[in-house]
């Protein structure tokens, strides 16, 4: 774990303020399934309690997981030097770094990548897992290389001892011979011996000096290739962050991007490909397309610039575009896939006309639907077109005039007419009679006689008005009776049909007594409202019968004063009786 502490620069960045997050991506696909981590303080072998690690594993990246430490908030600044954090999965410690402190101010944590700085002091990013496995592969492969080197050296080391040993004897060999002059003579052959032994070392101490030198090569070699290995490691290291994904917002014009980068444009999501600047306009061939988006573009225009999934609305058609091009001057269907269909009405039809799929066109009276986009030929012809409503038979007249006068009936009132023909009338409509106003169909007697009803609209003849021959009867109005009658004396007797007139007003002046009322036609929320205005020399009243109800069974208490009013409001609770409440103005 020392030698991987040495080899690998772990940096966690948070904020003080709040907590660090690290998300942690693995090569293999999953996040291990033992995966903990524990922050430490100096060299406290016990875990921080208020710092307790912890893991969000998002379920839509298996092989994510994102390293959250809360806490952090609580320590002083000082403190951050001497924290570390430990990772560890597989059943051993995998890897540990120092947690250094962010001290901005903001409460948003910064999320960082897995980080490494290299020896020209870049930082890239990589899998913890793949940058953990090639370090420790890394260092097995230096460790066995260092422990050959080591009992090279050990070697050589016993053969120097050796040769010193030797050379010690010798020396002490001379000093025996200077001390015993007499018996050089005597000892020639011995010390000749000796000589020839002491070359013999002499060579093996070469020998050793070689196998020294040879061993310092092997060891040079050792480090060549742990260097290549450290080189390999910086090529995976490479390779990592040509995997990278860093989300850029937007693509903008004339802006550098890295190998990474992503960017939305058209409603889609690029990865840069290749470093380089933007330029003014977006060049697919630098990026890959992760995830297509379709992009709203309104109408369609001419000569318009257009991306592959744009989405355009044609003749009421919505269309996405199949590629990316420049638009002419009229709708090329082969630029397009359409999406969903809608009927244009182009009108009449028209000769030299550029119609297309799906336009709607009338022709004397017919109404056809574009089967397919053409030019329309001097001459209408059915090619191309599908009939969806032809041309129905011509209709009666919808008019004719009264045969002979009659007189106009009262409100609501009827009156049976002859007309020229009833051929196109039917019980219900409003027609407009000259002379009269406008009236009702009450019925159709027979072809030439229709009984009309005065529904009281404004500007109709007064009742007992006689309508001359001759004049026009066509439909018109709303055929709805105007219940309004007009203001009337009375001074002996009131008669009301609610039959006929269920929401009935009227506003009267009383000359005299009313002694006689009645109320005919009842039903059950059938309403008549009468404005009551004393007139004469007033004290004139109203004499009901026993149909009418009044609450408690009281009189009605009229404002006898000359020009003073009294409303009168009628509803008629069953097909016998109404209920009469009163208000004295």
């Amino acid at each position: 774990m020392i030698a991987l502490q040495k080899l690998v620069n772990l940096s966690l960045s948070g904020n003080r303020q709040n907590e660090y997050r690290l998300p942690l991506y693995f090569a293999s696909g999953q996040v291990p399934s033992d995966l903990e981590a524990e922050v430490y303080f100096g060299d406290d072998p016990t875990p921080v309690p208020s710092l307790k690690p912890a893991f969000i594993l998002p379920q839509t990246r298996p092989d994510l997981a994102i390293l959250v430490i809360s806490g952090p908030k609580m320590l002083a600044a000082s403190d951050y030097s001497n924290l570390y954090v430990e990772l560890s999965y597989g059943g051993m410690v995998q890897t540990r770094g120092t947690l250094t402190a962010d001290l901005r101010t903001e409460q948003t944590p910064r999320q960082d990548f897995f980080k490494l700085h290299t020896f020209g002091g870049d930082m890239v990013y990589v899998f913890l897992d793949q940058i953990i496995a090639q370090m420790l592969g890394v260092q097995d492969d230096v460790n066995e290389k260092l422990g050959s080197v080591e009992d090279i050296q050990q070697d050589i080391i016993t053969r120097q001892n050796v040769i010193i040993g030797l050379s010690e004897q010798t020396a002490d060999d001379r000093q025996a011979t200077n001390q015993d002059r007499q018996q050089v003579a005597s000892d020639t052959q011995t010390v000749g011996n000796n000589l020839n032994l002491t070359n013999t070392y002499k060579n093996s101490a070469y020998s050793s000096s070689v196998f020294a030198k040879t061993s310092e090569d092997n060891a040079k070699t050792s480090e060549t290739n742990a260097a290549a290995s450290a080189l390999l490691a910086q090529q995976e290291r490479i390779a990592a962050q040509e995997n990278r994904y860093r989300y850029m917002g937007s693509w903008a014009p004339n802006t550098d991007y890295i190998v990474g980068d992503g960017v939305l444009y058209g409603n889609s999501f690029y990865r840069r490909k290749t470093a380089g600047n933007s330029g003014s306009t977006f060049a697919k061939a630098n990026w890959d397309l992760l995830a297509a988006g379709v992009n709203p573009r309104g109408s369609w225009a001419a000569t318009t610039n257009y991306l592959l999934n744009d989405l355009v609305v044609f003749r009421r058609s919505a269309y996405l575009a199949t590629s990316d091009f420049t638009s002419g001057s009229t709708f090329n269907r082969s630029n397009w896939t359409r999406i969903a269909s809608g009927w244009n009405p182009a009108g009449a039809w028209a000769a030299t006309t550029q119609y297309y799929e799906d336009d709607i066109v009338t022709n004397t009276g017919s109404s056809y639907r574009v089967t397919a986009d053409h030019t329309s030929g001097a001459s209408f012809s059915a090619s191309n077109l599908e009939l969806i409503a032809a041309k129905g038979n011509t209709g009666d007249n919808a008019y004719t005039s009264l045969s002979a006068g009659f007189t106009m009936p009262a409100v609501l009132g009827t009156v049976s007419a002859t007309v020229g023909t009833t051929a196109w009338m039917a019980a219900g409509i409003a027609v407009y009679v000259a002379g009269a106003g406008y009236m009702l169909v009450s019925s159709v007697t027979n072809a030439t006689t229709v009984v009309l009803q005065n529904i009281n609209y404004v500007g109709n003849a007064a009742a007992a008005a006689s309508i001359a021959s001759g004049g026009t009867v066509s439909p018109a109005g709303r055929g709805t009776p105007n219940y309004v009658i007009p203001a009337a004396s009375v001074n002996t007797s009131l008669t009301y049909d609610m039959a006929t007139d269920p929401n009935l007003m009227q506003e009267i002046t009383l000359t005299g007594n009313v002694a006689t009322f009645n109320l005919n036609g009842k039903a059950f929320g059938r309403v008549l409202v009468l404005s009551v205005i004393q007139g004469g020399s007033g004290n004139y009243s109203i004499t009901f019968g026993s149909d009418i109800k009044t609450p408690g069974g009281a009189a009605v208490d009229f404002n006898l004063t000359v020009g003073g009013r009294t409303m009168l409001h009628f509803l008629a609770i069953s097909n016998t009786e109404a209920l009469l409440t009163y208000i004295k103005l």
